[in-house]
């Protein structure tokens, strides 16, 4: 296992990924989309390329950066070919994700991912933060685009232990798909024989 962050600055970074170590040959650290606050990587499996993210949306700033970083994000990986998978701590709320209240961060994150055709897939209304004060909130989202969509399954809030106000969110990425090849059969084909 690795960890991928941002460069060191003297400000500790608020956003990592760890990398499972059978998928490390595969992956790329996306720069551009690497700070502080983001941290970006691009996995070629043999069928797929996917773009994984975690963003931290500070509370008390500016929104506006972290949407335009999801926009950015749904423009590589559609020039790439290649299916979206963000996770984020979004400090925002709205009841269309199964928060209990709605407010501006909220707003803008659905005219972003509205605008970029992108879904998000939280499920239920298991809370994502919840602290010793009793405070609960749905602010933790995964964001994907079509292609993500189709990769992720069993998504959920998890109820283990974290030592931390937020939960793990744990769903599965689908790396391979059952394809088959057609291929068409001769006439003479002996199928008594090719059956045994």
């Amino acid at each position: 296992m690795i960890t991928i962050k941002a460069e060191a600055t003297d400000l500790r970074p608020r956003a990592a990924m760890a990398i499972h170590r059978d998928h490390i040959p595969n992956t790329t650290t996306i720069q551009e989309f690497t700070t502080r606050d983001s941290v970006a990587i691009q996995i070629q499996t043999k069928e797929y390329k996917i773009v994984l993210a975690t963003i931290y949306m500070e509370g008390e700033t500016d929104i506006t950066p972290h949407t335009n970083l999801i926009e950015s994000l749904a423009a590589h990986a559609k020039k790439e070919r290649a299916a979206l998978i963000i996770n984020s701590d979004t400090n925002a709320h709205s009841t269309n994700w199964g928060d209990k209240n709605n407010d501006k961060r909220g707003d803008e994150i659905l005219i972003t991912t509205s605008r970029n055709n992108l879904n998000i897939i939280n499920e239920g209304a298991n809370p994502t933060f919840e602290n010793t004060r009793l405070q609960k909130s749905i602010i933790d989202l995964t964001i994907t685009n079509e292609e993500g969509n189709h990769l992720l399954s069993n998504w959920k809030v998890s109820n283990e232990f974290t030592n931390a106000d937020h939960k793990y969110i744990r769903a599965k990425i689908r790396i391979m798909t059952n394809k088959y090849k057609k291929f068409k059969t001769d006439k003479n084909t002996d199928w008594g024989t090719f059956n045994k």
